[in-house]
């Protein structure tokens, strides 16, 4: 049987988001969402199926119309929520913050893990070229971890030579909204200037919720991503904001 042109789009595509998420798997990012392409590998695998049969015609109208309804609307909810968050890439650093704020991420037993490594590496040039700054590094012990995150990230960054009384440590948090529910009790939220510092996928997230929690001079400190995490952690925000959203947490 004669292979279609759109079969061969289809499968092609279906084979590269099997590798990313392999790769992704490899990699150990942190989480579970490499499984995701995994899934969307599967659906364009269905699609090349379905496509080269030609059984689309054969589906009921109705059927027709809800699946190209839903692929639409997903489509524009992900376009939607990506918006938003290349919206924050570029965010101006504001000189002379009373604190800034370093969200928790994955730590390993030799210490940060690149993406949390590059967040640590953004807040030091911020410290170093605003001495008075003072620094709070936010994250609990997730799964796996035999440190806190606040504990790991006070060690790279004195290990810098940052000025322990400079650096202000909360263990406690598992997520970004504790993250900064709990770090706020080292600063008044009415008066002082915070800059959330994270990675510039994940920052307009996080500056949504430090707002929604009330911190009236919040700006972002972008740290950058390595580029192939990039697309891996850039759909993940689509589902983060949809959830935070969701819980009201926006």
């Amino acid at each position: 049987m004669r292979i279609k042109v759109g079969t061969i789009i289809y499968l092609s595509i279906a084979v590269l988001l099997m590798i990313y998420g392999i790769s992704i798997m490899a990699l150990q990012s942190g989480s579970k969402f490499f499984i995701v392409w995994f899934i969307l590998a599967g659906i364009f695998a269905l699609a090349a199926f379905v496509h080269n049969r030609g059984v689309w015609g054969g589906f009921h109208r109705g059927v027709r119309i809800t699946l190209t309804v839903l692929i639409a609307a997903g489509i524009a909810w992900l376009l939607a929520t990506q918006l938003l968050v290349v919206s924050a890439f570029f965010s101006k650093r504001e000189k002379g913050l009373d604190y800034i704020l370093v969200l928790g991420s994955q730590v390993t037993e030799t210490g940060p893990a690149p993406i949390t490594k590059l967040r640590l590496d953004s807040a030091y040039d911020y410290l170093m070229e605003n001495e008075g700054t003072m620094v709070i590094v936010s994250g609990g012990m997730a799964g796996g971890e035999s440190k806190s995150e606040g504990e790991v990230m006070k060690d790279y960054l004195v290990g810098r030579g940052i000025a322990p009384d400079r650096i202000l440590t909360e263990e406690e948090s598992r997520n970004t909204k504790e993250n900064i529910r709990l770090s706020s009790h080292y600063f008044d939220k009415e008066q002082d200037t915070i800059g959330i510092v994270t990675n510039n996928f994940h920052l307009f997230r996080a500056r949504a919720i430090a707002k929604k929690q009330g911190i009236k001079n919040v700006s972002g400190i972008a740290a950058p991503c390595p580029p192939y995490y990039l697309p891996n952690n850039m759909f993940r925000e689509s589902f983060g904001i949809t959830k935070d959203f969701l819980f009201g947490n926006l």
